[in-house]
């Protein structure tokens, strides 16, 4: 689009200095647009006069430097449209008010997942469709372990702490009713692995990518988990979950752990009494309504 602009300016200032132009010359515009660019020229000779001197003042101009502000710009206006558009449905946006990176604090009230609200619209169904949670996350706890029925709304809720971690970073408003937030120096994911063809088998493949995770993340970082090591019996997901919890726990790495592995919720006090890390793990647990 910047590329273009220019070239556009630079056709206008061949324009405003020669009476006639040939159609035929490489130019982008078709005869018909020529045309009537010529005819506009005519009759608003000051303004056209104006941008033929902007492109001789800048013509020099890094254009890397006017793309880095292209893209930005298009994020932004995509950003406003799309909470324009949820706005028209009844899903609300704050503006996020930041705490020290120091404090390590999350204070969201009536948060959800903008990646369904989106799926939401598209099915023709309003904000009454989706559940909002509330979550806080500070000095008295910052791993949250969430057991729960399945259909529960456990994944999405995971997603939308994610989410609105990283439009928060990005400057943006973010989906929720209030919004209080630290940055974050990395967001980490760790996944439950699918099926897979190579030789290490799930969860060989599951421990590699936690122990890259655990080889990078710090006290200032967050980590999203969903159904980790569940490619094993409930026993050994269970004691291989603990001891990463415990680590993390230590590290005082800011964790939402979402799993079936009942034994870890069972045990909380005793793995925070056993730990002694610079924060605390959290049991939470989530329901499904009943009409």
């Amino acid at each position: 689009m910047t590329a273009r602009l220019i070239r556009v300016s630079e056709r206008i200032s061949y324009l405003v200095s020669n009476e006639k132009i040939d159609v035929n010359q490489g130019s982008i515009f078709s005869q018909l647009e020529e045309q009537l660019l010529q005819e506009t020229i005519r009759a608003f000779p000051q303004y056209f006069q104006g941008l033929a001197k902007f492109k001789e003042q800048f013509q020099e101009y890094p254009i890397e430097h006017v793309r880095a502000y292209s893209y930005e710009l298009r994020f932004n206006t995509a950003m406003i449209n799309m909470i324009n558009k949820l706005k028209l449905h009844g899903f609300g946006f704050c503006k996020p008010e930041i705490i020290k990176k120091s404090e390590r604090q999350v204070h969201l009230k009536n948060v959800y997942d903008l990646s369904l609200a989106l799926s939401i619209i598209e099915e023709g169904k309003n904000a009454d469709s989706i559940v909002c949670n509330n979550h806080s996350s500070d000095e008295t706890g910052r791993v949250f372990i969430l057991t729960g029925p399945n259909q529960g709304g456990k994944t999405t809720f995971l997603r939308s702490l994610g989410l609105t971690q990283v439009l928060f970073q990005a400057g943006c408003f973010v989906p929720a009713e209030v919004a209080l937030l630290s940055t974050v120096d990395q967001i980490f994911t760790h996944f439950s692995s699918v099926e897979t063809d190579s030789d290490s088998g799930r969860l060989e493949e599951e421990m590699i990518r936690f122990k890259q995770i655990m080889q990078q993340v710090s006290g200032n970082s967050l980590l999203l988990m969903n159904e980790s090591f569940s490619s094993t019996n409930a026993r050994e997901g269970a004691i291989i979950a603990e001891e990463f919890l415990k680590a993390l726990s230590i590290i005082g790495t800011r964790v939402v752990f979402v799993t079936h592995l009942y034994e870890i919720a069972k045990r909380i006090d005793k793995i925070n009494a056993e730990t002694q890390g610079k924060t605390r793990l959290v049991s939470m647990v989530a329901g499904v309504e009943v009409p």
